[in-house]
């Protein structure tokens, strides 16, 4: 990759009390009772030394365009790419298909730590450079919606390191559900964002983002759904993270910051959601009853008939981002350009998207978006990319 580049890092905590609704599990029937592990807002900085783009990571299920819009305010800074990690132990957001507002506390909440992590983060700047990689880690996450799929995942990387070589930082994007623990749990965590991002971090700073995750999860590839198996599983995708890092960054020059944002519309999907055919699990009839109840209530959550999509895309010199404002699907994520790092629940909460193959379950059942939606998506961002070149 090219450089050199201003690059900072800053975090700030999310305090949750006890009594919060917890979100992301509808049979979830209790609040919080403590704390297994602390919430965080993260922030990494880019700059070329006149642009920015600004990256906040949130552990929270996702970040709706109110919430988006209000820490874009608080920070002030650059273009800021607000980001969920969407685990399913932090506070209700209120998130779900359709215009949502996030709980007006929570709003303050995280704007103020977000404006402290960019603070930081402006204020820890300093030339550096990056590379990026892509690194697949088995045995950590699996595609929810079909049996027997290999537990493979891609994880992207950006790696960042001073002209020396020495490491100051690590951005993973991973595509798989922080769902290790239940909706029995009713102690705060970050799951497994968190339990990755621990580990990255005993040496450097590390940011953990959540990719095209909409159908991947730890279902099959968990051995039970506890905090030791959340830590496990956290451990062994970072080993494989850091055993597949380049030794040093390319160094190069010349290297420049652009960003671009839209919103795009689809009418609502009218169609009626199928019926579980087959022998299927307990397990699929349940949530894909779920699904189905969600659909129903489509035109409910859009009055005017149409779903939003915020599309976001960044030129780090060569490097190209894509921000999706959904759940999106792995395969979402093969209909970039290649090289293309593709962020989900990012500046808004649509629902799942995806891709047009997709089969039916919970995810697929409950999209409000019709099937070539992540196409036309993409090729919108690729359009914002060229155009931002």
């Amino acid at each position: 990759m090219s450089g050199p580049l201003w690059i900072g890092h800053g975090r700030a905590g999310l305090p949750v009390s006890p009594g919060t609704p917890l979100g992301g599990y509808a049979d979830r029937t209790g609040t919080a009772t403590g704390v297994l592990d602390d919430l965080e807002v993260r922030c990494v900085a880019i700059g070329d030394g006149t642009r920015r783009l600004l990256l906040v990571v949130v552990d929270l299920i996702c970040v709706n365009a109110d919430l988006a819009a209000a820490v874009e305010r608080a920070v002030g800074a650059g273009d800021v790419w607000t980001l969920a990690t969407h685990t399913h132990a932090g506070p209700d957001a209120n998130c779900g298909p359709g215009t949502r507002r996030t709980p007006t506390a929570l709003v303050e909440q995280v704007a103020a730590a977000a404006r402290s992590a960019a603070e930081q983060a402006l204020a820890d700047s300093r030339p550096l450079y990056l590379r990026q990689s892509t690194v697949d880690i088995s045995g950590v996450g699996a595609a929810r919606d079909r049996a027997g799929g290999p537990p493979i995942v891609p994880v992207d990387v950006l790696d960042i390191a001073d002209e020396s070589g020495r490491r100051h930082g690590l951005v993973a994007v991973v595509p798989v559900h922080p769902t290790v623990l239940s909706a029995d749990n009713l102690l705060v965590s970050a799951d497994l964002a968190g339990a990755i991002r621990r580990r990255l971090g005993t040496a450097v700073w590390s940011v953990v983002a959540t990719g095209c995750a909409g159908n991947i999860s730890t279902r099959a590839t968990r051995r039970a759904q506890t905090p030791a198996e959340c830590q496990r599983l956290g451990e062994l995708a970072a080993e494989q993270i850091l055993a597949g890092l380049p030794s040093a960054p390319i160094i190069g020059t010349d290297c420049t910051v652009q960003s671009a944002r839209r919103t795009l519309e689809f009418p609502v999907r009218k169609d009626d959601p199928p019926p579980a055919t087959g022998p299927v699990s307990d397990r699929f009839a349940h949530t894909l009853a779920q699904g189905r109840a969600v659909a129903r209530e489509r035109a409910r959550q859009h009055p005017d008939g149409i779903a939003r999509l915020v599309v976001s895309a960044a030129r780090i010199g060569p490097l190209r981002i894509i921000g999706l404002g959904a759940e999106p699907y792995l395969a979402v994520r093969q209909l970039a350009p290649p090289g293309t790092i593709v962020l989900g629940y990012t500046n808004d909460y649509a629902g799942y998207l995806p891709d047009s193959a997709a089969h039916v379950s919970y995810e697929s059942v409950s999209s409000p978006f019709p099937p070539d939606t992540a196409q036309i998506a993409i090729t919108e961002a690729t359009t914002l990319l060229r155009a931002i070149r």
